[in-house]
């Protein structure tokens, strides 16, 4: 995914004649950006969207991630 990214953007931005037409940095700059950023929209994509959804049963709803702030200690003897 990453290569045809790079690939895709660097031969678009080379075409510009932002950079020189035999420079590999756009090539390498789109690359190396999709390389990271798609892993890390994903995960926090997926976080996000697990943490905002109820679980809802019949006729209860459940949240599926409980706040170590919103825990309170039992007493003890």
């Amino acid at each position: 995914m990453s290569q045809t990214t790079g690939g895709f953007f660097g031969g678009a931005v080379t075409s510009l004649d932002i950079f020189d037409r035999s420079s590999r940095v756009p090539f390498l700059l789109f690359g190396v950006r999709a390389f990271f950023g798609i892993p890390l929209v994903a995960y926090f994509g997926k976080n996000l969207n697990y943490e905002s959804q109820p679980v809802r049963r019949f006729l209860t709803t459940h949240r599926k991630v409980i706040k170590l702030t919103e825990l309170k200690r039992g007493h003890s003897a």
